[in-house]
């Protein structure tokens, strides 16, 4: 059995003019209509990237192909999975709206508006889900040139809630008038505006030390800006030569990364964004979690992934009873499963990988699935690092023999120089 990465980007409903690296291999675009549209992002346990030359940031339009990924069938919780933006919802400085706008019939409720500096959200409602168009930001009544992602997060009989999460390049004031609206729903164009005053919240906000720089694949990069506050931490790293004649479609390698704290575990992205203007130049915006306090440095290690429309062989195990169970990944080291506690009607596995590489923290490059025998996922909680190269998961117990599933990998390397430090102060 193969993935093959060309064929699952062929039938994703995204303009392939506007993108230049897709997501990870194995997935599969379904054929129900889909719910979130991805913009930027990581989230829950799958890697996703948008990159757009040519252009700034990436429009809602660019595509929704994650809504109903197999490895992101769990249900989105902020508490859970943006504990930053949990933090900043719960500050005083969020506003409590609940203000219904309607325009044409269509009624959208905007409940909660957030912003802490380097990001701001919009919580709305609805009481079906309807496909809006872009929203779009104004700061002291002066449009602002934002890319921007929905997220699902409630959908029962009566009510559709999402997370609308905008992203700018622009440093804005601590407090401004904003105003938001949307142009068009389902397709009918309206006007759904609303004005509010905002004030960044409370977050200790802090400039990082900036301007390391580095070489890829004969391709420069500098950290352009990093900043880090309790409820987000955003870097912006800025790559400058031969881009497209080395990385993109359709040579179709990737720039890819995994970034650690000082000892070596892989830190939480929750979204990546990449846009340049020209043929060389492309900056990464990465948004993370806040940063615990005891982490003394970032770093970031840059290595070109494998081609996009590289096929790769399956490797397919029953989870032996006997641990620990070693996992032959070639040149890439070994999986080795250590231990599985059960909890109630879940167990929870741990591995590691037994490899050099730095992994990221939930394997991006690598899939790690828990099935059954005919492919049925199990997984209740997907990948996540609890070390260097050390991880847990979640899966249904008693439902049948579980299957572990991943693919054999090249060989993949880190540039000396492709490795930078940020000191945390």
């Amino acid at each position: 059995m193969e993935n093959n990465i060309k064929k699952v980007i062929d039938e994703m409903d995204v303009p392939m003019q506007k993108l230049d690296e897709a997501i990870n291999k194995g997935i599969i675009a379904p054929k129900k209509k889909r719910k979130n549209k991805l913009i930027i992002g990581l989230l829950s346990s799958v890697a996703a990237v948008s990159l757009v030359l040519g252009s700034g940031f990436v429009s809602p339009t660019v595509g929704n192909a994650l809504a109903k990924i197999p490895f992101m069938g769990f249900v989105y919780k902020i508490e859970e999975q943006d504990k930053g933006l949990h933090k900043a919802l719960s500050d005083s400085n969020a506003i409590k709206l609940n203000k219904t706008v309607t325009s044409k019939g269509i009624s959208v409720t905007f409940e909660e508006i957030v912003y802490d500096g380097a990001r701001l959200h919009v919580i709305y409602s609805m009481p079906e889900y309807r496909e809006i168009g872009k929203m779009e930001m104004f700061v002291n009544g002066e449009w602002l040139n934002t890319g921007g992602s929905i997220t699902s997060l409630q959908e029962e009989e009566g009510s559709y809630r999402a997370l609308y999460g905008f992203r700018f390049e622009e440093e804005l004031p601590e407090a401004f008038d904003l105003t938001l609206k949307i142009d068009s729903i389902d397709g009918i164009v309206g006007d759904w505006t609303f004005e509010t005053p905002i004030k960044k919240v409370q977050n200790k906000h802090r400039i990082l030390q900036a301007g390391q720089r580095g070489m890829m694949n004969g391709i420069a990069f500098e950290v352009k800006s990093a900043q880090t506050s309790t409820t987000s931490t955003k870097l912006q790293v800025e790559f400058t030569g031969p881009i497209r004649e080395k990385i993109g479609f359709p040579i179709g390698w990737s720039i890819s990364e995994t970034i650690t704290d000082q000892n070596g575990v892989p830190l939480k992205i929750l979204e990546k964004v990449g846009g340049g203007k020209t043929d060389n130049d492309l900056t990464w915006t990465y948004m993370l979690e806040p940063l615990a306090s005891d982490i003394t440095e970032l770093r970031l290690y840059y290595y070109a992934g494998p081609k996009i429309d590289a096929v790769f062989e399956d490797v397919i195990v029953p989870l032996s009873n006997e641990l620990p169970q070693k996992i032959e990944l070639g040149d890439m080291g070994d999986i080795v499963i250590t231990h599985v506690e059960q909890v109630g009607d879940e167990a929870v596995l741990t591995f590691l990988i037994d490899s050099d590489f730095p992994f990221n923290r939930n394997l991006g490059l690598l899939p790690f699935t828990i099935a059954l025998e005919d492919g049925e996922r199990i997984m209740t909680e997907g990948v996540q690092a609890i070390g260097r190269n050390e991880y847990q998961l979640k899966y249904k117990t008693n439902v049948g023999q579980p299957f572990i599933k991943t693919i054999l990998l090249p060989k993949l390397t880190i540039e000396p120089t492709a490795q930078v430090v940020i000191p945390i102060k």
